[in-house]
């Protein structure tokens, strides 16, 4: 009987294997990991943060088109094709908020929703396509209410340029 009772103790001590999370939760994690340091950044007054806009956050193909669009600017010295944020849809984030959900996500994709609020009533919804690399997730394109696909957008508009 002792036995027994000391076995129960230890496995009532033993706290549960927590499992692992959901594809759904872990993409919320992801895209909410990418607006967080940026409130934060404005919460402390800051205006020169900008989301990164690297390996760690865009699909490679996405960060191919972006890292051209970007060569080609710097070369040319004229506006590349994108003059905004992406993240935001805008070139001004103040006063921005978010609220991330994920209608849906499987282990290897995954639609996360973005709505965005610039204070008073100016707001917008992102649509991120996100795909799960070895690395984690990533952003593989980026779609709002003026443009239904931004991978779309620099293929037509990148192509034939160097």
């Amino acid at each position: 009987m002792k036995r027994i009772a000391i076995g129960l103790m230890l496995a009532l001590a033993v706290p549960a294997t927590a499992s692992p999370p959901t594809p759904a939760a872990s993409a919320k994690a992801f895209v909410e990991g990418l607006y967080r340091p940026w409130i934060a950044a404005l919460k402390r007054g800051s205006n020169t943060y900008q989301p990164k806009s690297d390996a760690g956050t865009y699909a490679p193909e996405l960060l191919a088109l972006l890292q051209k669009d970007q060569r080609i600017s710097n070369r040319t010295g004229d506006v590349g094709v994108i003059d905004w944020v992406i993240l935001c849809s805008c070139q001004d984030d103040a006063g921005l908020g978010y609220k991330v959900t994920v209608p849906s996500a499987s282990a290897t994709s995954a639609t996360a929703r973005v709505a965005l609020t610039f204070g008073g009533n100016d707001s917008t919804t992102l649509t991120l396509r996100l795909v799960k690399l070895p690395q984690g997730w990533r952003i593989a394109d980026v779609a709002d209410k003026d443009m239904p696909s931004l991978l779309a957008m620099l293929r037509n508009e990148l192509r034939g340029k160097k």
